[in-house]
């Protein structure tokens, strides 16, 4: 579930760009909903933030797109407030979380794949914002 995370679910900057979608469908709370819903039929939830060092150096595309908005605003350095999950979506016990996400591809750079693998996970429902 990436983008579940404070700067876009709460704060200004990304928020105002999705804000009165995010409000209008009551998408954070419908995928509050449907990982209680999962997590009550043995289903696991994988939280997929991204974060990036405080220099941006780990960045792969900072010349483009969405990207390139996180770079230029400096947005999501690991450890920060607005790089954290939201309270809503807070990883419960038995969540597992993707470790070292910097691009909006899950798997390069992260241990997504070990994840998978390690809980013998074949089937993926996506869930997110952007």
């Amino acid at each position: 579930k990436q983008w579940y995370q404070r700067r876009v679910a709460i704060t200004a900057g990304l928020h105002d760009a999705v804000k009165g979608v995010v409000e209008e469908t009551g998408m954070l709370e419908k995928a509050v909903e449907v990982c209680a819903f999962a997590r009550e039929r043995g289903m696991k939830v994988i939280h997929a933030p991204i974060s990036f060092k405080e220099d941006m150096s780990n960045n792969p595309n900072k010349g483009l797109g969405i990207l390139k908005g996180c770079n230029d605003g400096k947005l999501f350095v690991a450890d920060t407030w607005n790089s954290k999950i939201c309270d809503e979506m807070t990883p419960e016990k038995g969540d597992l979380e993707v470790i070292g996400k910097t691009g909006l591809d899950a798997f390069p750079g992260s241990n997504l794949e070990t994840l998978l693998v390690e809980n013998n996970i074949t089937t993926i429902v996506l869930g997110g914002l952007l």
